[in-house]
């Protein structure tokens, strides 16, 4: 797909969460808000990285699932998503802490807001051009010495089930690599924290053989 957001606010609708074959594999995705699997994830995520009384940022929130699941735990949560149908849904659930913009576009947050910046299944949406600009944003909103946890879909389309035309940005992990040691100067690599949540196996098939994920801290000042 070309990528203009005008279009990309249109394209992650109804159809694209809940209707399998149509833009994407996912089935009742709206339905599911509040529910397990979300639930499961987000206490694999907990067990290793604490939550409670934290302020966490999901970039990317999609319909809210982690967002709700976070706040469960204790979580003062907040979220961004460019879609409007993303926004209709979870406006409902956060009304004062859900902003609808892009990751290159997160000026209305101040910097140094957030324990936790939490991203997943997001990136692999982003132009390529735009990656450095949107990590950038993310440490920039991030506390001196918070934690940035990023999840990417490095799948392509030969072996998925069901092609996502919205996945402009798939590529080997060990490029995405790459592009994190770009922003090095100003974030480090957790490596105890990363291997953690890959050993941690209390929960229902977490983490899944094909994730692909890194937790960085934000350097100090």
């Amino acid at each position: 797909m070309s990528f203009d957001y005008e279009k990309i606010k249109a394209y992650y609708d109804y159809d694209y969460w809940n209707t399998p074959g149509e833009k994407s594999g996912y089935t009742n995705m709206t339905a599911a808000i509040g529910g397990e699997w979300h639930r499961w994830a987000c206490a694999w995520f907990n067990s290793v990285i604490r939550v409670e009384q934290k302020k966490l940022f999901d970039a990317g929130c999609g319909l809210g699932h982690f967002m709700v699941a976070f706040k469960d735990l204790g979580a003062d949560v907040y979220g961004c998503d460019v879609s409007d149908y993303c926004a209709s849904i979870v406006k409902q659930l956060f009304p004062k802490t859900f902003y609808q913009t892009s990751l290159e576009d997160l000026n209305k947050i101040q910097d140094n807001s957030f324990d936790i910046v939490f991203t997943t299944s997001t990136l692999e949406h982003i132009p390529r051009t735009n990656v450095k600009m949107v990590l950038e944003n993310l440490i920039r909103i991030t506390k001196p010495l918070g934690l940035i946890y990023i999840e990417i879909d490095v799948i392509p389309d030969k072996g998925r089930d069901m092609p996502e035309e919205s996945h402009i940005n798939i590529r080997p992990w060990v490029e995405w690599l790459k592009e994190f040691n770009a922003v090095s100067l100003k974030w480090g690599p957790e490596y105890l924290l990363t291997e953690k949540l890959r050993n941690t196996k209390n929960f229902p098939g977490f983490p899944l053989k094909d994730w692909k994920f890194f937790v960085f801290s934000k350097l100090r000042k």
